[in-house]
């Protein structure tokens, strides 16, 4: 489960070099200075960036994770997620007013937003005068002004009808005092209008978990159990749920220290003698870490693209577990030694990708390149291809599909570049030096 500058490494509107406390960073540099806007989770994040300029930082926290966000004055915004690797995630275009992006562009959080409202794309709060469900971040237009969002029935893949959470960007869009949760993971911030357990409810709909029971939200099982949840606290037992507020919701997992049977059953992905470990040992399981310090000895936290809605969807989740570094020991299909980042070669050591050669986590790629989506989004797989300012042989050896006397640079104005909203693929939106790309698939 999500992930995210040429994905960890270029950021929309232009490269920023960024500095995260707890974690040694190193991005190209862009356009413009940009100062770090009060950040949330643990850390703080401050950037800055000049052409072709690198940056490093460093801070006190073993952790290195932080979620920040910063805008430039070059009217970029973006927003970024630090991992232990010091690479950079983010998305962000300019324009709007002040650097704020306008109605139905792509965003990362409501404060990008002119509106203040962020629900996929920019879009018009509860309150306000729109023409159309699709201008409300609620989806609910009501005689001319957004109305509130409400659970509803609709179909499911089997034609059966089900209770549908809300949409939202904030509470102020939710009906009958729903919390909007937001899930943070997905490149485009996008929030569903749901209780946790112990929350009112009057449908499945109005509980994160889908269980409504007697006017309150039940809990959701531990594995094995197909239902989902969007936090911990929707869990019962003191369950871990695993990538919280993944869209489409998660699955609520057994902490360390629980009893288990299979690795699937613990949020770590480690079960041993029956029970769920202290650190996490697998890559296999998705969501087994949140920092290097929760993988077991030798490992660190990878970060990866994964794609939970079809194969070609616009909208992948960034995603976390656990992976061997290159250059660490390694054996081939052996679980305990841990999946390497890269490749397990002969004699048995974790070897960087290559350029053009396929790769999951973004830590498996040589140094200079990052993982990311072909062309097509998931159609194409995902490969690794040089970030801007490294050097090049050919068109496709950069993620901006644009290679200049041997050197990879941005897109300029009116270059092709992929127009999928929020899908952070080679020769994506993020390659163009504006940050932006029209629907038609120009660089604007």
């Amino acid at each position: 489960m999500r992930s995210l500058c040429a994905i960890l490494g270029v950021v929309l509107g232009g490269c920023i070099t960024t500095s995260i406390s707890g974690s040694t960073g190193q991005t190209n540099g862009g356009t413009g200075a940009s100062s770090g806007a009060s950040p949330t989770g643990t850390g703080t994040a401050a950037a800055s960036g000049s052409v072709g300029g690198n940056g490093s930082g460093s801070g006190a926290s073993s952790s290195g994770e932080v979620t920040g966000s910063a805008t430039g004055t070059t009217g970029g915004v973006s927003s970024g997620v630090g991992s232990s690797t010091g690479l950079a995630v983010g998305t962000g275009s300019s324009g709007g007013a002040g650097g704020c992006l306008p109605l139905g562009d792509t965003c990362p959080s409501n404060a990008a937003c002119c509106s203040g409202a962020c629900n996929g794309t920019c879009q018009q709060p509860a309150g306000q005068a729109c023409l159309r469900d699709q201008d409300c971040s609620s989806a609910n237009c009501v005689n001319n002004a957004c109305a509130c969002s409400a659970s509803a029935q609709k179909p499911n893949e089997e034609g059966q009808l089900v209770w549908v959470s809300g949409t939202c960007a904030s509470d102020a869009d939710c009906c009958n005092g729903n919390k909007c949760v937001v899930d943070p993971l997905y490149l485009s911030q996008t929030g569903l209008c749901c209780n946790t357990a112990g929350g009112a409810c009057e449908n499945d709909g109005d509980c994160c978990g889908g269980d409504c029971e007697n006017g309150s939200c039940a809990c959701v099982p531990t594995a094995p159990s197909n239902q989902t949840c969007q936090l911990s606290t929707d869990c019962c037992s003191g369950g871990v749920c695993s990538q919280e507020h993944l869209a489409g919701g998660g699955y609520c997992e057994k902490a360390s220290g629980q009893t288990c049977d299979m690795p699937y059953e613990c949020a770590n992905a480690n079960c041993r003698d029956g029970k769920c470990g202290s650190c996490a040992i697998s890559a296999e399981y998705v969501g087994a870490c949140t920092t290097t310090a929760d993988c077991c000895s030798g490992l660190i936290c990878g970060t990866s693209l994964n794609d939970w809605s079809g194969e070609e969807s616009a909208t992948p989740e960034v995603t976390t577990s656990c992976c061997a570094p290159n250059g660490t020991a390694c054996v081939p299909g052996d679980p305990d030694a841990g999946d390497c980042c890269g490749n397990c070669l002969a004699p048995g050591i974790c070897t960087c990708h290559s350029v053009g050669d396929t790769c999951r986590w973004n830590e498996g790629c040589c140094p200079g390149a990052t993982c990311m989506l072909g062309n097509q989004g998931f159609a194409d797989g995902m490969t690794c291809c040089q970030m801007d300012g490294q050097v090049c042989f050919s068109q496709g050896d950069c993620c901006s599909n644009s290679c200049v006397n041997e050197q990879c640079a941005c897109e300029p104005a009116g270059s092709p570049c992929s127009a999928q909203p929020g899908l952070f693929a080679q020769a994506g939106a993020h390659a163009c030096c504006s940050g932006q790309c029209s629907a038609g698939g120009v660089c604007l």
